[in-house]
């Protein structure tokens, strides 16, 4: 931990690397036998399904166990097309036995368009974000299923942010006064 010069404010390192593109960084896979995983561009991910199959889930795996709670918020980009837009998020981290836990939060999105959605880390009070270890997202595939068509969901741009500094506040203009 670093302490701040002027302020006294403690601040979390950043963890060092590349955390602007995970899916080009981290190992992405799934482990659902009814779903797929298809890389489709760069940072760009097709998950999805032409069966029914729940709740079937994708993880974005760190290099090692990662202490993230540096950063405010995990960010991407979704596009869903022919599926119900409800997904799941979750940070997964390690408790203090070294047993996997996960936390997170549910999203609604719209269909057929993408969308930018932020997790906000600070709602994940009761994670060890200090021992993070992954992310996985778990796909609505059950109600509102359009039967006979490929189901899937596309995420791009997944990112953690740190935003430590409010924006710089701009000088008012200096008004003239002109009565001279």
């Amino acid at each position: 931990d670093t302490i701040g010069l002027q302020t006294g404010y403690k601040e979390t390192p950043i963890p060092a690397g590349d955390w602007s593109q995970l899916l080009n960084t981290c190992h992405v896979y799934t482990a659902d036998s009814v779903a797929t995983l298809e890389k489709i561009a760069q940072d760009t991910y097709c998950f999805g399904s032409t069966q029914q199959a729940g709740y079937p889930t994708f993880f974005v795996d760190f290099p090692r166990t990662t202490d993230i709670s540096g950063f405010e918020y995990l960010k991407f980009d979704i596009l869903g097309e022919n599926c119900y837009p409800y997904l799941a998020v979750s940070i997964r981290y390690l408790d203090e036995n070294g047993n996997v836990k996960h936390k997170g939060t549910y999203y609604d999105y719209y269909s057929n368009q993408w969308q930018t959605i932020y997790l906000n880390l600070s709602y994940l009070q009761d994670a060890d974000l200090t021992k993070a270890i992954g992310i996985s997202f778990s796909v609505h595939m059950d109600k509102n299923f359009v039967a006979g068509q490929f189901n899937s969901v596309s995420f791009k741009n997944v990112a953690l942010y740190d935003f430590p500094n409010e924006e710089p506040q701009i000088q008012p203009a200096v008004t003239e006064d002109n009565d001279i």
